[in-house]
């Protein structure tokens, strides 16, 4: 994809410099977000996302009010991190003639890089008799420092040796303070009409959490589904209808925000490079919005139940009500609630050629079906599984990833830690080749130390063209691998001897 400049100049039409009316959009009248995710997202990174991750589709309702003839439509208050080429207008009954994307955004760099050329005040304080003096100055360079002429002369900003502060009397008309998305339209009658305003921009994204908490006795949890939403595209989203998808969407690597040139205005004395002696110290400038990488979120809210339903090939989930999402904030909303889903525990253990004693791998097992308690897709995410303690409460029992969402039919395994009571020790018991192929027995001794039955999964990982040659048959052989599943009753041992060759 070839690179696109700031300014999108999309189609311009003979005459396009008659004078323009303008049209100015302040905001709109109603926003719906539907907010995409890159693949399952941990939450813990939310807050610290760049804001050219995430993807959300913006859909806005504006009223114009069109002149006959050509006018300029300026939409301000877009999101931050539009994606100009995505944007979509239904509803204009008019010509579209050219699209703007108009990154000026007020900044104090943008202020000062803006001003060249224009009259500015310059007040400095005395720190000796604290005596204030404000002088008329005309900016003259605003690249790697500041000039002024003052009298006729020229000084860098910072070589006074006095604490001084510029001040602007008016801002430059080419500068905004919300990032706006501007066309060139030619209306042949004028007169109010609405029009939907769509585009994707970034910033956005969302991720799934899980708090699944065991019944006493053991056999069925209480899943609780969190859906948290973050915001770091430095826009604010007011009472907005919000829905998020759960999927794998393909996205072209070249559909990105443009990211919008930023000029630096340092406050340092030219002649030094340091900050003027004789003064406090002259604090920097903010940092440019595309820059805020790792501030802290503002604040976690949590609100209602999400509704899902079905989008095509993903799955969708509505927020209860029309909320605000602020700018660097992070918002949880439940959309699952799920009592006495059906789990099975199991012990796991892979093989794959030692010879000592390990402790198995605890599961808890889900069956994704109504018959079990759950039939609903489940997004990827995070997993706490919480267990009951001996003296009232709960406990952490261990924490694992649904690393892919989970659909409606298919099983699903957590792990959720390693079994004190219940070791598998595998051990060769005899090696020899048989017809030009090394053949291997393994004799494996399973204990279960509990005061209850258990069921125990044991895989033992073939590599290359291995077979099974002698044992007892396992129940499933898939990938080339063996398992077999063993029910060992309370406080029990048992022996698998099986032989396999390569």
């Amino acid at each position: 994809m070839k690179p696109l400049a700031p300014l999108l100049a999309l189609l311009v039409l003979p005459g396009a410099a008659r004078a323009q009316a303008a049209v100015v959009s302040d905001a709109p009248q109603a926003v719906a977000v539907t907010i995409y995710r890159d693949g399952p997202v941990e939450t813990a990174r939310l807050r610290y996302a760049p804001p050219q991750e995430g993807l959300a589709l913006v859909t806005e309702t504006r009223r114009l009010d069109l002149p006959a003839g050509r006018s300029v439509v300026k939409f301000r208050g877009v999101a931050e991190r539009i994606i100009p080429q995505t944007a979509t207008l239904e509803g204009l009954k008019a010509q579209v003639v050219e699209r703007n994307a108009d990154y000026d955004l007020l900044s104090p760099a943008a202020l000062m890089v803006k001003s060249v050329g224009r009259t500015v005040r310059i007040v400095r304080t005395d720190p000796a008799t604290g005596r204030v003096t404000e002088r008329p100055a005309v900016v003259r360079a605003a690249g790697d420092g500041v000039v002024l002429e003052i009298d006729g002369k020229l000084e860098a900003l910072g070589c006074a040796g006095l604490p001084e502060r510029i001040v602007f009397d008016d801002v430059p008309p080419s500068l905004a303070a919300d990032p706006t998305f501007s066309m060139v339209v030619e209306s042949e009658k004028g007169g109010p009409q609405d029009v939907r305003l769509s585009y994707l921009a970034t910033g956005l994204s969302w991720s799934a959490d899980y708090v699944a908490t065991l019944s006493a006795d053991g056999r069925s949890i209480d899943l609780f589904g969190w859906i948290t939403l973050a915001n770091m595209s430095g826009a604010r989203f007011g009472e907005t209808p919000t829905h998020v998808v759960a999927g794998d969407l393909s996205r072209d690597d070249g559909t990105r925000p443009i990211d919008p040139p930023w000029a630096s205005a340092p406050r340092l004395c030219w002649a030094s490079g340091v900050a003027p002696s004789g003064g406090p110290p002259i604090p920097p400038l903010p940092v440019p919005r595309a820059e805020r990488r790792l501030e802290a979120v503002e604040e976690v809210v949590v609100t209602g139940m999400a509704r899902q339903s079905d989008l095509g090939d993903y799955k969708l989930y509505s927020l209860p009500e029309a909320t605000s999402i602020a700018a660097r904030q992070i918002k949880q909303v439940a959309f699952l609630h799920q009592p006495r889903v059906a789990v099975q525990r199991v012990y796991a253990f892979d093989y794959d050629g030692g010879d000592e004693a390990e402790p198995a791998r605890v599961l808890l097992r889900l069956d994704n079906r109504v018959a079990e308690g759950l039939g609903k897709p489940l997004p990827a995410g995070s997993v706490a599984v919480m267990e009951p303690a001996a003296g009232g409460g709960t406990i952490l029992a261990g924490e694992d990833r649904l690393e892919r969402d989970l659909p409606v039919g298919l099983k699903g395994d957590l792990e959720i830690g390693q079994a004190i009571d219940v070791t598998v020790e595998p051990r060769i018991v005899e090696e020899k080749h048989v017809d030009g192929r090394e053949r291997r027995t393994v004799e494996v001794e399973i204990l279960n130390r509990k005061p209850h039955p258990v069921r125990v999964e044991y895989r033992h990982r073939m590599a290359g063209q291995g077979r099974l040659v002698a044992g007892p048959r396992p129940q499933e052989a898939s990938a080339g691998d063996l398992l077999w599943r063993l029910d060992l009753p309370a406080s029990s041992r048992k022996v698998l001897r099986y032989a396999v060759a390569n």
